[in-house]
């Protein structure tokens, strides 16, 4: 018989345990630690209850790997793969960070690629490739979003549609699983060499669409994902918090933290204008 340790607690409190999760992971221990309520999410609770910096925190440590899914499809996919990864030899723990807000639930059709995208780091959720007038060269931006911080993106899709710009958004399960999969393919002279190597990052993203414009949006502090603008070769701003938060709706907040659908469209029609 054996046990599958879930450890549940809100997302702020994480940080009190630091040591204790540190000693552990340092032991190789396996257990899924769940932050929830999470972020800005918790909005009503003033900054004490609103944590921002446990991603930067559990991507920092060793023997643990950090997934923050969107939807409920996610979360499922992500919680079978979690325990599989506490019961094998080549395992190590994982943390899923979760959120409270309602979210509408999109129709996903299940299949084992689509599985395998999910546990890889993300997939795109708005994709409007093939669309009567789609021009990489002209038209297109990209928007890589993660947690509940994706209603704002599509938000901001709808937005900049009618504004005949193409926004794609790629739901981002986790930034440390594209960061881990693309230092490993740099790292390894061996795979450079190799024609058929790639990393997730690179897979979703199309040849003729590198250069567009780009801007990631999460409820965390911007280490989490300043690495992206190295790795597409470009300047890739962050949108989230950069200092502690403030009581208030969940508008008035994300709008205070510059994490909202008009600071996603208004980066983006600069970047079109210059």
């Amino acid at each position: 018989e054996r046990w599958i340790p879930v450890v549940t607690i809100y997302d702020v409190f994480w940080k009190h345990a630091y040591t204790q999760v540190y000693y552990a992971l340092y032991d190789h221990a396996r257990f899924i630690a769940v932050g929830t309520p999470s972020g800005t999410s918790l909005s009503r609770e003033s900054g004490t209850h609103q944590s921002i910096q446990t991603p930067a925190i559990f991507m920092g440590l060793p023997n643990i790997i950090y997934y923050e899914p969107a939807f409920a499809y996610d979360m499922k996919v992500l919680y079978h793969w979690a325990v599989e990864q506490l019961i094998s030899p080549a395992g190590e723990s994982v943390y899923l960070r979760l959120t409270t807000q309602e979210i509408e639930q999109p129709p996903i059709t299940d299949s084992p690629e689509m599985r395998e995208q999910v546990i890889r780091g993300g997939y795109w959720f708005l994709n409007h490739r093939g669309s009567q007038g789609y021009d990489p060269q002209r038209n297109v931006a990209h928007c890589f979003a993660t947690g509940h911080a994706i209603t704002e993106a599509i938000r901001a899709a709808d937005v900049l549609r009618q504004q005949g710009i193409f926004l794609n958004v790629c739901n981002v399960t986790s930034w440390e699983r594209l960061k881990r999969d693309w230092e490993s393919y740099w790292g390894s002279p061996e795979t450079q060499e190799d024609p058929n190597a790639s990393y997730h990052l690179n897979d979703l993203i199309p040849d003729d669409e590198l250069l567009v414009p780009a801007v990631v949006v999460g409820d965390f502090t911007p280490q989490v994902a300043d690495w992206l603008g190295n790795a597409l070769c470009k300047m890739v701003p962050v949108l989230g918090p950069r200092q502690f938060s403030e009581t208030g709706s969940l508008d008035e907040v994300r709008k205070f933290h510059a994490m909202n659908a008009d600071a996603i469209v208004g980066l983006l029609q600069k970047a079109f204008t210059k």
